[in-house]
């Protein structure tokens, strides 16, 4: 018997990559919804691959003709598919199409087709190429585009700002609103380094947030950002993103200046509370004061004048002598009380009504001590101070001094000194007295405050409230210092010129 060996090795292993290479174009066409298929030119007759025959939802077994196909598509899209396969048989341009239509079952289609010329040499006679389904695809990107679409008209239709950084610093997008806070547009905006937009923010408290989101991949919140350029206070959330940061900002300042004036509103009307308080204990100290120290005056002429009346005939001459002196002396005491609150009223409740008037302060001091029992008081002064100030108010600050000095230190001498400045002159009185706690340099000068309640010298502790209230109608000051070696120390100052005079 004589037989023959054929090695059909090749012949299986081709077999066997065509039927890989049909199931991995099976596999791919399900996948990816694509097939091909080819258009005899001379005939028109067509082949399509199972999966073209789906996606154009063919039932039957022999493919449709180009006529058939063209009528599923919407009117614009035939005409350019038509035109397409004329250049590709005349011009053998290829084909590269995206078409929209319905497909044989009613549903709507979107394909992309691709095609090649194929020639005998002088013309083309056939082309084929591939159809691919990206109707879904396509639905995806228009969803994605509207929604894009619906996120950027609600970002330009926000109120507050938007901007977002990418790691460099640069702007990648910015609404119109934030464009219009920051007093710029978006499209100086986009792509430009926000810190040479406004290089004003360069180390200010929204550079160091903003570097701190990068670095901490963490959202912060600045409460109260103030641009000094634009004079505007902002309020900031930045958050991290993939590319960088994005900061939401709104414009506070109207909203700050609303809590500003609220908040002076608040404070005044808790500084009216407050002097309204004191007010209330300025009242009950006067009543006080005023009770004690009226008293011993009034029940002293009221006792003379009624001794002067019953005993008038009775009396000895020098018994009449005395008790008219004790009516001059008493009704004077009640005539300078009255005159300093009166005063103290007026100074408190005006800005003190001054006249001024040059004149020598020295010859004023000097003058004031003699008439004030002097014996103890020591001027030192320059043979000359000319001022213009009232000078009244002066005499009375000169004479309430050396009288509190004298009330408070029963003995030792007392140095009235005057230091003259180029635009003020300071006096000073100096006692040997107890001196003054440190805790009371500033209560002293206070309307009805007394040292010591218990002093034996009668007082309503308005003369020093008095010194102070005249040399600020001055635009001066009063004080008191406290000095180791002791004694009262207290100073006023008062400009040597008034700005009314000529």
């Amino acid at each position: 018997m004589i037989g023959q060996v054929i090695d059909i090795t090749d012949a299986k292993h081709a077999r066997v990559d065509r039927e890989q290479n049909t199931w991995l174009q099976r596999i791919a066409g399900e996948l990816g919804r694509i097939g091909g298929w080819a258009v005899d030119v001379a005939s028109g007759a067509t082949q399509w691959s199972e999966t073209v025959f789906d996606i154009v939802g063919s039932r039957g077994s022999t493919p449709p003709t180009i006529d058939h196909l063209l009528s599923l598509l919407e009117p614009r899209a035939r005409a350019t598919t038509q035109a397409a396969f004329d250049r590709c048989v005349q011009e053998q341009e290829r084909v590269d199409l995206e078409l929209t239509g319905r497909n044989f079952l009613g549903r709507r289609l979107t394909v992309r087709i691709v095609g090649e010329p194929q020639t005998d040499q002088r013309r083309v006679v056939r082309i084929v190429g591939a159809m691919q389904d990206i109707t879904a695809a396509k639905e995806v990107a228009e969803t994605a585009a509207r929604s894009a679409e619906e996120l950027r008209n609600a970002l330009e239709h926000m109120t507050d700002g938007l901007c977002a950084l990418d790691r460099e610093w640069r702007v990648i997008y910015a609404n119109r609103a934030g464009a219009r806070m920051l007093d710029t547009t978006v499209d100086d905006m986009i792509g430009a380094d926000i810190w040479e937009l406004f290089p004003e923010a360069m180390n200010s408290a929204a550079h160091a947030a903003y570097a701190d989101v990068l670095a901490r991949r963490e959202p912060i919140r600045i409460d109260a950002y103030h641009n000094p350029k634009l004079n505007r206070w902002f309020e900031i959330d930045a958050v991290p993103t993939a590319r960088g940061l994005t900061a939401y900002f709104r414009d506070v300042t109207d909203r700050r200046a609303e809590w500003h004036r609220e908040a002076r509103i608040l404070q005044a009307e808790r500084d009216a509370i407050a002097r309204l308080r004191q007010l209330d204990q300025m009242k009950n100290t006067f009543l006080t004061a005023v009770s004690h120290e009226l008293r011993t005056p009034l029940a002293v002429v009221e006792g003379a004048a009624s001794t002067l009346q019953r005993l008038d005939r009775n009396l000895t001459d020098r018994r009449r002598r005395e008790l008219t002196d004790a009516l001059v002396e008493h009704s004077g005491r009640l005539r300078d009380l009255l005159e300093d609150l009166l005063d103290l009223e007026r100074l408190t409740s005006t800005d003190g009504g001054i006249r001024p008037e040059p004149f020598d302060l020295v010859e004023l001091v000097g003058r004031t001590v003699s008439s004030a029992r002097g014996d103890r008081v020591r001027v030192v002064a320059p043979s000359t101070t000319p001022i213009a100030a009232d000078r009244v108010q002066v005499e009375r600050i000169v004479a309430n001094l050396v009288g509190n000095a004298e009330k408070y230190a029963l003995e030792g001498e007392i140095v009235v000194e005057i230091l003259a400045e180029d635009l003020h002159v300071r006096i000073g009185v100096h006692d040997a007295g107890p001196g003054i706690p440190a805790d009371q340099l500033e209560a002293i000068f206070e309307p009805f405050h007394r040292l010591d309640e218990t002093h034996p010298t009668p007082g309503t502790g308005v003369g020093l409230a008095l010194v102070a209230q005249f040399a600020r109608a001055h635009g001066g000051r009063a004080w008191a210092e406290s000095w180791p070696e002791g004694g009262g120390h207290v100073f006023v100052e008062l400009p040597t010129l008034q700005p009314t005079l000529e």
